[in-house]
């Protein structure tokens, strides 16, 4: 893994960051200021090639074992907020059944996503 310390968070904007896991393909990188798990840019796969990739799933927000699937993060998260709470699903892809979970318990979900919602006015 080539060395990172000169790169800033993505997200914090925090340093120096520190190598997490390498695989096959590539490598992960952790942010010790706001603990962010994250793929260096120059890594990433092609906008076009994901967005194929993500064009095969066959999720639907109506298939109990989707939202099986989904719940290992919905409970614990949703356990963890307040009611009401507003929160953004990020990547949420063509069917946005998390937000939608998320929505049925109470909370306010916006969903940006590059391919499916790309409206950027919710980052304002």
């Amino acid at each position: 893994m080539p060395p990172h310390e000169d790169q800033l968070c993505p997200l914090c904007r925090g340093g120096p960051i520190v190598p997490y896991l390498s695989d096959k393909v590539r490598d992960y990188l952790n942010c010790p200021v706001c603990g962010l798990v994250f793929v260096p840019p120059a890594q990433h796969i092609p906008d076009q090639a994901a967005k194929a990739y993500y064009d095969l799933h066959e999720n639907q927000s109506d298939d109990p074992g989707y939202r099986r699937f989904l719940d290992r993060l919905f409970t614990p998260l949703n356990q963890r907020l307040s009611p009401r709470s507003n929160g953004l699903d990020f990547g949420c892809g063509p069917g946005p059944t998390l937000s939608k979970m998320f929505a049925e318990a109470g909370h306010n979900v916006v969903l940006y996503d590059l391919h499916y919602a790309p409206d950027k006015s919710v980052f304002s």
